[in-house]
């Protein structure tokens, strides 16, 4: 049995792409169906023209179920794992003798929104007061992994990015299968150093 030393953060590549994409235009498909839908149908349930009723809800359970299905596989495609003889990259295993080298950077995001309050005012001159404003940042640490096959860039919260690089060092280590003199290696250790 192989032991997995991490699971977690997100993979994003081409076949990762593909899929975060076409999950995005099931969803705006559902949702642009069921808005004029609900409002379409309205009228033609009420003149008892419900003929197109069973059409538009069968289209609308198939996309919803294609967007589950769609959510799960790019769960499965995307998660990143550290094993003892190398990255489970999604479904493909790079090797530890694999790696050519790697890089790290920080990405942050940062969501503001201002919370209203009901508008003052006359007529079209009125205007929301706001009661307050909700912050949040968002900060990855992007991992950019070239290899044999290509580049692949993992996407690790702060903290997980820590947890990510004690399990290389320790999976390499325990596997002996790389020298720890390779240079992509190094630099791992570098950062175990400043924790």
């Amino acid at each position: 049995m192989i032991k997995i030393y991490f699971r977690g953060g997100r993979l994003k590549n081409r076949q990762t792409l593909i899929f975060y994409y076409l999950m995005v235009i099931v969803f705006l498909m559902l949702i642009l169906l069921l808005f004029p839908g609900v409002l379409i149908l309205t009228p033609l349930i009420l003149e008892d023209s419900a003929k197109y009723f069973p059409i538009i809800v069968g289209v609308a359970v198939a996309l919803g179920i294609a967007l589950i299905l769609l959510a799960i596989r790019y769960d499965k495609i995307s998660i990143v794992k550290i094993l003892g003889n190398g990255f489970l990259l999604g479904s493909r295993l790079i090797e530890w003798k694999d790696v050519d080298d790697v890089k790290f950077w920080t990405e942050t995001y940062i969501d503001l929104e201002a919370e209203g309050s009901p508008v003052i005012g006359y007529g079209i001159y009125g205007y929301a007061m706001p009661r307050g404003v909700r912050l949040e940042k968002y900060r990855y640490v992007v991992t950019q992994i070239f290899h044999r096959r290509g580049v692949d860039e993992l996407y690790l919260q702060s903290t997980e990015f820590w947890k990510f690089v004690k399990a290389v060092i320790r999976a390499a280590e325990y596997s002996r299968q790389i020298s720890t003199n390779e240079r992509w290696f190094q630099k791992f250790k570098k950062l175990e150093e400043k924790i």
